[in-house]
């Protein structure tokens, strides 16, 4: 929060001229000096309020807050949008406990607390929501890893409408809709806290989800973000994927959850930052989302113990020191010499493979951190266009 202040010396010359019956008098007052310090205060004192996070985070907060001004409205809760791997569980934890709702009891989110060796803290997203989004991608012969960019929300509002089944993964038919209303009732149900969902796939199903929510269910959006290196590394540590594809999942992902966002007030959150400052980032966001219209929060919510509990550093994946690098230097860019080409050093090409892909990702994390790619008029397909195989790997 940073304080602009405005002074202001007036010179005022005043003349006085007292008579009386012993004649007259005349004096004259030069030059007063006045401080105006309470017409400062009232009429030019202004308060500029950014996001201090780091080197691109106060052009980003003043790119957000001016998308946000002609959106403010009410929001019956949020949607966490970001790429698997980004820190999505981490800050829907943190959201969970500053105000908002995200189950009625433990069994209802996927993974509690020490169930999974890769996110021992539990994923903090909901079973039913988890399984619906799989359920739209599988109608559509897509999954979280392939082929999300030909997904389209307009095929699944019409099959639902239809009341479509489909063949799941051992060849069994399945309502389309199967776990749908489980979740429309949850999230329907009258409640002080605001609702918070999240799951990686809703960057790609967003659109059928806030079509059928509604004006009464909307939610606003926060959008996490994460180096797409450290991302990359995670998902090979993870799922054994190769770097590039890994890579341009990330600038898949991202690419979806902006253009998911469009119309939708949206807050930004870098892991970085979230790590860095947790308590400060975390009221920075709540702060936000209440400025946008989601009621009964704020950054009052916020409980440093509850926030240092949650926080375990020890479950952070492959961070690395780099942030927003592009060019040659770098950490990121040794890693991709040094790795790639001891884990396949019969194949240089595929090495080599690689750097486009790094630096498309890095310029879109970049720019995501700016609030460059916030903009409407971002070109994601002439950044697409420098890697023409990118849908093939998406």
């Amino acid at each position: 929060r940073v304080r602009v202040r405005v002074r202001v010396r007036v010179r005022v010359r005043v003349r006085v001229r007292v008579t009386g019956g012993c004649g007259a008098m005349a004096f004259r007052v030069r030059e007063i000096r006045v401080l105006v310090a309470l017409l400062v205060a009232v009429f030019f004192s202004a308060t500029l309020v950014l996001h201090s996070g780091g080197p691109h985070h106060g052009e980003a907060s003043a790119a957000h807050r001016a998308f946000r001004a002609d959106m403010r409205s009410s929001y019956a809760g949020v949607m966490v949008l970001g790429m698997h791997r980004s820190g999505t569980s981490l800050l829907t934890g943190l959201l969970s406990r500053s105000g908002f709702w995200a189950a009625d009891h433990p069994g209802e989110l996927l993974g509690s607390e020490g169930a999974h060796n890769d996110n021992r803290k539990g994923f903090y997203e909901r079973n039913d929501l988890l399984h619906q989004n799989d359920f739209f991608l599988k109608h559509q012969n897509a999954d979280w890893t392939r082929f999300t960019w030909r997904f389209d929300p307009k095929e699944t509002l019409a099959a639902l409408s239809r009341g479509d089944t489909f063949l799941d993964w051992w060849q069994k038919e399945r309502n389309l809709w199967e776990e749908g209303e489980s979740l429309m009732a949850a999230v329907s149900k009258e409640r002080l806290k605001p609702y918070v969902l999240k799951d990686p796939r809703l960057c790609i199903t967003a659109p059928v989800w806030l079509e059928l929510f509604g004006e009464k269910l909307k939610p606003a959006m926060v959008l996490a973000t994460r180096s797409p290196l450290e991302v990359a590394r995670s998902l090979n540590k993870r799922d054994n994927f190769p770097t590039r594809r890994g890579l341009l999942l990330w600038v898949q992902y991202n690419r979806l959850a902006v253009q998911s966002s469009k119309g939708h007030c949206t807050v930004t959150v870098d892991n970085r930052e979230l790590l860095a400052a947790p308590v400060e980032e975390l009221r920075r966001v709540l702060y936000e989302l209440r400025d946008c219209g989601v009621k009964n929060i704020g950054p009052e919510m916020v409980d440093e113990a509850e926030v240092a509990e949650w926080i375990d550093m020890t479950l952070l994946h492959d961070h690395q020191e780099d942030g927003c690098i592009t060019g040659p230097a770098g950490e990121g860019r040794n890693y991709l010499n040094n790795w790639d080409s001891v884990r396949n050093p019969e194949n240089p090409a595929e090495v080599m493979s690689v750097e486009p892909a790094y630096d498309l990702a890095m310029t879109v994390y970049c720019d995501l951190l700016s609030g460059r790619a916030l903009d409407d008029k971002y070109d994601w397909e002439g950044l697409f266009s420098k890697i023409p195989d990118i849908v093939d790997k998406t």
